[in-house]
This record gives C-alpha cells, sequence and structure tokens, in this order.
C-alpha cells in the first residue's frame, strides 16, 4: 500500500486529533529548512490519479466541529487529510503543530499555495481576493462575515491581470521568500489549481480530469 504524500503545515497556528505527551515538546516554530526537509523527506513520489479534489465533497464535516470543541485541548497536534475543511477544524480547536496527509502530492502543492496565500493576506477579505482573482469590492473590513465578503465577492468579476499577478507573488512567495525548492512537477501543479478558482460559473467541489473542474462559492464559517 502506497503511504500518504504529507505535508506539513507549520504556518498555521491552531490541537488536532492527535495527542501530544507535553506541549513544552512542540516545537513554537519551524524554520523553511525544516519545513521543507519534512516534506520532501516524508513525502513518496506522486503516482497517478484520476480525480483531484480541490476543495472538500463533504457536505456536512461541520457537524463534528462542536464535538471537537468540548473534547479537544488546544494547543496539541492536528493531523488532517484533503482539502480546505481541515481549516475549519483547526480553527476550532487551536492546536500548536498542524500535518496534513494525503495521497495525491497535488494535496501538497494546493496547501502550499493556501500558504502563501495566507501569509500575503492581511485579512479574509484580501485572502478572497487573491485566491479567486477577484478586485476587493467596496464595503469589505477586518469585521465582515464569511457570508457578507463571499455575497460580495459573487458580484465581482475575475480579473486575468489579478490572476497573473498572484501566480507571479505565489510563485515568488514559496520559491524566494521561503527557499522552497519547488520540482517542475510541483510548479506545473500549482499553476494548473489556481485557474480553477478563478473560473467563473463553477459549482462541484470534486474536479475530474476527463472534464472542466468547478468550484461553489461556499463561506466555511461565519
Amino acid at each position: 500500500m502506497r503511504l500518504a504524500t504529507l505535508i506539513f503545515t507549520a504556518f498555521l497556528v491552531a490541537v488536532g486529533f492527535l495527542a501530544f505527551p507535553a506541549a513544552a515538546q512542540i516545537p513554537t516554530r519551524l524554520t523553511d529548512q525544516e519545513f521543507w526537509r519534512l516534506a520532501s523527506e516524508f513525502s513518496e513520489r506522486d503516482g497517478t490519479y484520476h480525480s483531484e479534489n480541490l476543495v472538500s465533497n463533504e457536505i456536512r464535516f461541520q457537524q463534528i466541529v462542536p464535538e471537537l470543541i468540548r473534547k479537544v485541548k488546544p494547543g496539541g497536534v492536528y493531523v488532517g487529510v484533503g482539502p480546505e475543511q481541515n481549516f475549519t477544524y483547526i480553527s476550532a480547536v487551536r492546536p500548536s503543530m498542524v500535518f496534513i496527509v494525503d495521497i495525491r502530492r497535488g494535496n501538497l502543492d494546493l496547501h502550499l499555495i493556501y500558504k502563501a496565500i495566507f501569509e500575503m493576506s492581511a485579512d479574509r477579505s484580501e485572502f478572497v481576493s487573491r485566491l479567486f482573482s477577484r478586485a476587493r469590492p467596496t464595503g469589505l473590513s477586518t469585521t465582515s462575515t464569511a457570508t457578507e465578503i463571499f455575497n460580495a465577492y459573487r458580484k465581482a468579476s475575475p480579473s486575468q491581470t489579478l490572476f497573473n499577478q498572484n501566480l507571479k507573488e505565489i510563485k515568488n512567495h514559496l520559491i524566494t521568500k521561503h527557499g522552497f525548492k519547488l520540482s517542475d512537477v510541483d510548479l506545473k501543479a500549482s499553476t494548473s489549481s489556481i485557474p480553477i478558482f478563478s473560473n467563473p460559473g463553477r459549482n462541484s467541489a470534486t474536479s475530474l480530469r476527463a472534464e472542466a473542474p468547478r468550484v461553489e462559492f461556499l463561506p466555511i464559517s461565519s
């Protein structure tokens, strides 16, 4: 059985489902070199898969959040799988360190994109602007809810100029700022993932290679 491709998301500060003996044993921060060494050495070679889950296809993943908050103490280690549904759990349980695993290496590339956009964005509205390549609508602030943010961006059109700028800044952030040694395959995967989010009129959470992938504007939380 193939081992899961692993991405170590140290950029997220928030305890997951794995208990840790002592919080003092968890490093407060990883260097860029440590981050990339873990991501590289813990991952195996990529395979060929029929589908890519660029956004979660689980529509009820939030239902366990109240139970997680009740049972899980903040400050431990979170281990998750797949795309963006992890951010909801991480926000809820507040781990000190995060591991996200997936059999598809494309999931590593996707989370590196998220890492760059998280770090480059001053607030949630700017994050959505960068992810979907749409100009930030007026009236949004740091106190705007997820519903207000997505309702505003639904009326905005994707911008090729913003897309080109975002792609360039993401690559520069990962390669120049952090010094991550991304392969040509990783760069190609990252480049092919971003247009999916900026493409209008998409509705499905799962993309199949045989057809155009689709993404729906759904707020994760308010």
